[in-house]
């Protein structure tokens, strides 16, 4: 199972990660080009500080082995394949019980889409993880 680990220790709060993602989901690939693709998608992850706690943390998707969000669609638009990966698929309705029932907010809606971490699936390697010059985000398969 394609696995993210975040270690707040390391995070300088760069956000390069969710600048990363940003480009990785763009038609050209290329952030520089933003202005350019006004249908730019957000980053699926989101670099975050506790205000309490003052730490930094990535909000994003855990690929719960239980997934709530799974059990709460009724229409079969977020599954969970036999590898653990959760994704949407084609019968979403945008009903958004996923977003209610995701216990990390990981899961979120954006220009009236819903959208949450694909870890890059299609890629070697997600992009977040590639982009963190400190390496507070590995990756494991």
């Amino acid at each position: 199972m394609r696995k993210v680990k975040f270690d707040r220790v390391l995070c300088v709060g760069c956000k390069q990660c969710q600048m990363a993602c940003v480009a990785r989901h763009m038609a050209s690939g290329d952030i520089t080009q933003l202005s350019k693709e006004p249908d730019a998608k957000p980053a699926r992850l989101r670099v975050r500080k506790d205000a309490q706690k003052q730490r930094l943390h990535v909000v994003r998707c855990q690929m719960c082995k239980d997934a709530k969000c799974v059990e709460a669609c009724d229409c079969g638009g977020i599954v969970q394949d036999e590898d653990g990966y959760v994704h949407f698929t084609d019968e979403c309705t945008q009903c958004l019980s996923c977003v209610e029932a995701c216990p990390f907010k990981a899961i979120f809606v954006h220009d009236g889409e819903v959208y949450k971490c694909d870890l890059c699936i299609d890629w070697t390697s997600p992009a977040c993880v590639e982009a963190c010059k400190v390496a507070s985000m590995t990756f494991t398969e």
